[in-house]
């Protein structure tokens, strides 16, 4: 999906949702899509307009079930001290909130539900 026109400031994010984001959050998200649904344990990778890749969340190839990144019913944000994008997944840069009981997640068994379990404007 193009971003066109999408400008994000250092120590900012864009929302990309799909139409049900409205209605839960009373927001309109940055972009709005049918094309993203994830369901904890996708892989996100930002890329720009030649392809290079220029951050990412996950592992290109690897089902996320039972990985430190696992965030079903729940959700990922970079850490705040991170403030570069980094194109190799480095788990140690994100804190993972997850409703799985897997011991590698930072947080397991702390799902965040939409829209009552966290705010999507706050990293």
């Amino acid at each position: 999906m193009a971003l066109t026109g999408i400008v994000i400031p250092p120590g900012e994010f864009a929302v990309i949702a799909g139409s049900e984001y409205k209605i839960l959050f009373n927001n309109i998200p940055d972009i709005e899509t049918t094309y993203i649904s994830g369901n904890g344990d996708d892989v996100y990778e930002l890329v720009d307009n030649t392809g290079a890749r220029m951050d990412i969340f996950g592992v290109i190839g690897q089902d996320g079930n039972g990985t430190n990144w696992e965030y079903e019913d729940g959700r990922a944000t970079r850490n705040l001290a991170i403030s570069e994008p980094n194109p190799i997944f480095t788990i140690s840069e994100w804190t993972v909130y997850s409703a799985a009981s897997n011991s590698l997640i930072t947080n397991p068994g702390s799902p965040q539900n939409a829209p009552d379990g966290f705010n999507p404007g706050v990293r």
